[in-house]
């Protein structure tokens, strides 16, 4: 699998100007995941936002070392105040936890950013944890909607049959602003409000 995942097209096509967005990203493979973070990173950063990374229980450092290796500067970003990398653990009901970081959101944006860049951490192909952490990104969305936030919620579709693929990419393009799928052409868009789908 290639693990090169530049998004600063698709993102571009997917925010059309907005501050706030609620993306997802269809990944073809668990490689890809620290390459499609660091680019949606680098794409905020360059936007003034600050950077908030959900990292595994347990895994910061590790995923620090990924993002680094992806071409991310996160030691530099941290010691700026431009990046938190933090280990989150599912406990606490959706609506809380969604609660919780819409406040850490405001915190960011008072002291100067013009948006909180973030994601999650993947979900793989598992049905059990698909659909618990949907539900987690089904609040996020109803929390977060219309504040200046952008964030990319990343499902892995390896090894999934055509069919479950394509429903889970009906059901996630329902409820995201938009949904980047990774395709041998380039990343495809699909916009909620938009019928058809481009590669960029």
């Amino acid at each position: 699998t290639d693990r090169q995942v530049d998004l600063s097209a698709p993102l571009g096509e997917a925010l059309s100007g907005r501050s706030c967005a609620h993306l997802a990203i269809l990944l073809r493979s668990l490689d890809e995941v620290p390459a499609a973070q660091a680019s949606f990173y680098a794409v905020g950063i360059r936007r003034n936002g600050w950077v908030l990374h959900h990292a595994l229980p347990g895994r910061a450092e590790e995923e620090r070392a990924a993002l680094t290796a992806a071409g991310l500067d996160v030691e530099t970003l941290e010691r700026e105040g431009r990046m938190l990398v933090e280990e989150w653990a599912v406990t606490e009901p959706p609506e809380s936890w969604a609660q919780r970081f819409v406040a850490v959101a405001q915190k960011a944006l008072a002291r100067g950013f013009d948006a909180v860049w973030w994601t999650g951490y993947p979900v793989g192909p598992e049905d059990e944890l698909y659909k618990t952490l949907v539900e987690y990104d089904r609040a996020w969305e109803a929390c977060i909607h219309g504040r200046p936030s952008v964030s990319m919620c990343l499902y892995v579709a390896e090894g999934l049959p055509e069919p479950e693929r394509e429903r889970r990419q009906a059901q996630l393009g329902a409820f995201h602003d938009a949904l980047l799928v990774p395709a041998a052409q380039g990343i495809r868009v699909v916009l909620r409000d938009a019928p058809s789908a481009e590669l960029v």
